[in-house]
């Protein structure tokens, strides 16, 4: 009779040893998505577009905006070209640095001058959050008609630090993505 009552008894605290496993993941969890929130709202998402009001003669230039919460600094840009064949002028400076830059500004980043009608190339743009983690996006470009028109939507690179714009990974089809779905894992 005791080695049955011992076995249900071994048994259930086994059962309750999962419930606790379960019950401190999902806390862990739980605390990790309120730090994301938090750095969500301090860190904005930057875009930027190309402005209406230049003819094909003026330098080139994008407007950048902030939307969120937080400050974006020392916001920097450059254009990117990928279709140089000779390795010369492969790429131009933002002729100023944004100091700061917040949720409802729009500020102007100029390149010095024009480009050719050949140009294939990415604008990408850099900045530090709050916390001192480096930021960047990346948009592909081109010269249409002498001005610069976007041909991708915009993708973030941030580095390993970064908790906000985050690209997770996409898994390959099969029996462990589904399990790892299920269990919420990407």
């Amino acid at each position: 009779m005791d080695s049955g009552c011992r076995a249900r008894g071994d048994r259930r605290g086994y059962r309750y040893g999962w419930r606790l496993l379960a019950t401190t993941l999902q806390l862990r969890d739980s605390r990790v998505d309120r730090e994301d929130d938090y750095y969500r709202k301090l860190t904005p998402f930057l875009s930027f577009d190309v402005p209406g009001d230049l003819d094909a003669t003026s330098p080139v230039a994008v407007d950048i905006y902030a939307d969120g919460g937080g400050y974006a600094f020392n916001v920097i840009a450059k254009v990117v070209q990928s279709n140089s064949s000779t390795g010369q002028n492969s790429w131009l400076p933002g002729q100023n640095v944004i100091r700061y830059l917040r949720d409802g500004q729009v500020r102007r980043m100029d390149f010095g001058r024009p480009l050719g009608d050949s140009f294939l190339g990415y604008v990408t743009v850099e900045f530090k959050d709050t916390f001192g983690i480096v930021h960047s996006a990346q948009q592909a470009v081109k010269i249409v008609a002498g001005q610069l028109a976007t041909t991708d939507a915009i993708g973030w690179t941030c580095t390993g630090s970064c908790r906000v714009h985050v690209v997770r990974p996409t898994p390959p089809p099969g029996r462990l993505s589904r399990i790892a779905q299920r269990l919420k894992l990407y």
